[in-house]
Parts: structure tokens; C-alpha cells; sequence
């Protein structure tokens, strides 16, 4: 699942707080419809900004599910949530 804002910006932080608040609302949510859904160990969270403007900024989540191996793309910088 993907999650942007909206509008348009390059990098997370460029969004004002209310705009960060609902990105992370709308995340939160994702994985909480995700996790009642299906059996999984946990998430991979992952931003994806460009200082440049080159794309738009967004967020990936990504369920880990038990025994599976996803190679994440490089350019993004991973957390495990």
C-alpha cells in the first residue's frame, strides 16, 4: 500500500504538521485494517522523498507475512514497524 498526501511535495517534511498528522492517521489505519485481515508478523514502513522535487512523497507499508522474503527497493529508506 502506498499512502501520499495530496499535495504535492518532495519530502515528508515539507508537509505541515496537520498534513504529516493525517498521512500517519491514514498509515495507522492501514495497518490496522491489514492485521485483522490477515496473519502477519509485523510491517516494513518505508519513505520514499526526493530532496529535488523529482517525485512526489509518500509512504510504503508493507506487511511481513511469516516465511516470505520481499526484497525492498533500495531508494526508499526502510523501518520495521
Amino acid at each position: 500500500m502506498v499512502v501520499a498526501s495530496r499535495r504535492h511535495v518532495g519530502t515528508f517534511y515539507d508537509l505541515d504538521v496537520q498534513e504529516q498528522r493525517m498521512v500517519w492517521s491514514l498509515v495507522a489505519e492501514i495497518r490496522n485494517r491489514i492485521t485483522s485481515a490477515i496473519r502477519i508478523e509485523g510491517f516494513h514502513v518505508g519513505f520514499a522523498d526526493s530532496k529535488d522535487n523529482e517525485i512526489h512523497a509518500h509512504i510504503h507499508v508493507i506487511p511481513k507475512s511469516p516465511g516470505e522474503y520481499i526484497a525492498l527497493p533500495p531508494d526508499v529508506d526502510w523501518v520495521d514497524a
